[in-house]
């Protein structure tokens, strides 16, 4: 059941995340306007005031920091307006201090709240990134292939997927060491990403295995690029005095598939057929 709430929490936070940031401070606002309206007609004994806390982390979160400031001035200023008005009988100074303890208290949260949706956000980077070259991992790339994949229902297009591997990469390893071949890795990333279009997807599967993905690319398209990136690579690797070759198999798929882990099965066995006729090349397909 917890497993049910989190997954709803996460798909309300990544709903709100999608929204314009207007649509986004015009909530923030009307729920600042709603305590602050409950504030002035609830009775004196009823404390209301937390709930300012709500459009405050709210603004917080999925605004900015700053915003979450303005928010918590405008809740302490409201609520020290409000106990001068109403509260006559109550010494000045202690209405000063508990404007103060809200400001403390208010700017306490910003502070957690900020500290959490750094932690947040790293953690959701690191979740869909590699941590050596930085491209998306097996996970983010899976469902990007899944997303493109149903576009082709939607708009019939091409796209093309290619898995790449790196021929004789253990040789690195074993003769220069680890550190070395992390390098090696690195600058391939580099490589293929400034090489594809912006709108193309890079990502790390494992090892020394990589994909890239090529939306609207049909199969003559594909060959073109595929040439130009095994090209880049190659002369990158041989300046850099490496060894390294590249086996690349690239499928191009003109329908919709019914398993996007299917559509990458099928581009690494397209790779591995140039494993079989003996490493650094590019084999293509087209599935109709």
């Amino acid at each position: 059941m917890s497993r049910l709430s989190n997954l709803a929490r996460l798909n309300v936070t990544a709903w709100l995340g999608r929204r314009s940031q207007f649509f986004l401070a015009s909530a923030a606002v009307l729920g600042f306007v709603c305590v602050a309206t409950l504030r002035y007609f609830a009775p004196a004994g009823l404390h209301v005031t937390f709930l300012f806390l709500i459009p405050i982390s709210f603004a917080t979160w999925f605004l900015s920091p700053l915003a979450g400031w303005l928010f918590v001035l405008a809740a302490s200023g409201t609520l020290l307006v409000f106990d001068l008005t109403h509260k006559e009988n109550i010494w000045p100074s202690f209405l000063y201090w508990n404007s103060l303890a809200n400001l403390g208290v208010f700017s306490l949260v910003v502070f957690i709240f900020y500290e959490v949706r750094d932690l947040y956000r790293r953690e959701q980077e690191l979740s869909l990134h590699d941590p050596l070259t930085g491209l998306l991992n097996h996970r983010a790339f899976v469902e990007i292939v899944t997303t493109e994949n149903r576009r082709l229902q939607r708009h019939p297009h091409s796209l093309t997927l290619a898995y790449i591997d790196l021929d004789n990469f253990k040789n690195v390893n074993d003769e220069h060491g680890h550190a070395a071949g992390d390098i090696v890795l690195q600058s391939v990333a580099r490589v293929m990403t400034s090489t594809v279009r912006s709108t193309d997807f890079v990502a790390r599967l494992g090892g020394d295995e990589f994909a890239v993905l090529l939306p609207d690319t049909n199969s003559e398209a594909a060959k073109s690029v595929m040439a130009k990136l095994q090209e880049k690579l190659l002369q990158h690797l041989k300046e850099q005095h490496y060894s390294v070759t590249f086996s690349i198999g690239a499928v191009t798929f003109e329908t919709m598939r019914d398993n996007p882990s299917e559509m990458i099965y099928m581009a690494d066995q397209t790779m591995y057929k140039v494993k079989q006729k003996g490493k650094n090349g590019i084999e293509y397909r087209v599935c109709e």
